[in-house]
């Protein structure tokens, strides 16, 4: 095809080599308008019908370059029906702007869960001062908070230029008042320099740097610029004027975000909700580092939905 064609690089050839190596009974392969490579597939069911697969990879410079595992996004369909929902999803993918996760095309459910979100770490240099040798505008990222033997990640926007959008509860509510009832508190969406977002929640008993995770869903839908826009937009609204611990914290606040749907990775985890449960005002089960003093907890977190939020006038300044 003219994509394979073209120059690329051997980190981009060796993904398209990767998704051109699947051979079921019909296929499609091609690049979304935000860039990245992916595949749609048909695979017959042992029941009968037919299930629509999606496969997707994508390079970044610094990073590993992974593919996906097969994700199912539609079916059982019959044939003709399964060959006609993925000629429909390829042509909207190539289409800009791009869906939401929480407004799909019809008969497609692309997932969004724990298992197929990853996490790649970056470098500990990026806290040398220059944060935008490592990240790009729009890139989600969780910094690493380890309490009660378990680890917990407190999420922010790359906004560029050494800013970070994130939320969390008002900074006069302590730790302990936090944990004393699940029921909505105060909290807000801050604008913040680099350093001051790493270090608002945890510090590391011996000083070091906690690590940092870029985010990488499935499929990306939305451009880093449009990221922050919805950043700067949802901060202007009152989505998230309260902090809720069950269905409005962090998490959900950057992946509404990146992906137009809200999803929480930490407490989709049982292991951590169940330490959610167990850290309580007075308790002596917190592990190493301690919590900074000017924030509290804002990542003991839940996979329940947040609302679709639609834009408004506001802009990136």
């Amino acid at each position: 095809s003219d994509m394979l064609r073209r120059s690329i690089s051997d980190e981009e050839a060796a993904l398209v080599i990767q998704l051109a190596t699947i051979d079921p009974p019909f296929k499609i392969f091609s690049r979304s308008s935000l860039g990245q490579y992916y595949a749609l597939y048909i695979k017959k069911r042992i029941t009968g019908g037919y299930n629509l697969f999606l496969k997707t990879a994508e390079s970044r410079a610094g990073c590993p370059a992974p593919t996906t595992r097969p994700i199912q996004i539609g079916g059982p369909f019959i044939r003709e029906e399964a060959e006609a929902v993925a000629r429909g999803l390829d042509a909207r993918l190539k289409r800009d702007p791009l869906f939401s996760l929480s407004h799909q095309p019809a008969k497609i459910s692309i997932p969004i869960s724990r298992n197929i979100v990853s996490l790649f770490a970056v470098p500990e240099a990026i806290h040398g001062g220059d944060p935008d040798r490592y990240l790009k505008a729009g890139d989600e990222v969780y910094t690493e908070c380890k309490l009660a033997g378990l680890t917990f990640f407190h999420s922010g926007i790359y906004a560029g230029d050494g800013l970070v959008y994130h939320f969390m509860n008002e900074a006069d509510a302590s730790f302990t008042s936090m944990l004393r009832s699940f029921a909505p508190i105060k909290g807000r969406i801050v604008l913040e320099p680099w350093l001051d977002y790493v270090r608002a929640l945890y510090e590391p008993p011996d000083g070091s740097w906690p690590v940092i995770y870029r985010v990488s869903y499935l499929l990306r839908v939305r451009s880093g610029r449009s990221i922050v826009e919805w950043a700067e937009i949802i901060k202007n609204s009152k989505a998230f004027t309260h902090y809720d611990i069950r269905k409005r914290n962090c998490q959900h606040f950057t992946s509404l975000c990146s992906t137009g749907a809200s999803f929480s990775y930490d407490m989709s985890n049982s292991a951590k909700s169940l330490g959610c449960l167990l850290l309580k005002p007075g308790s002596t089960i917190l592990g190493g580092g301690r919590i900074s003093p000017r924030r509290s907890l804002s990542d003991l977190q839940t996979n329940e939905p947040e609302e679709h939020l639609r834009p408004t006038n506001a802009r990136v300044k």
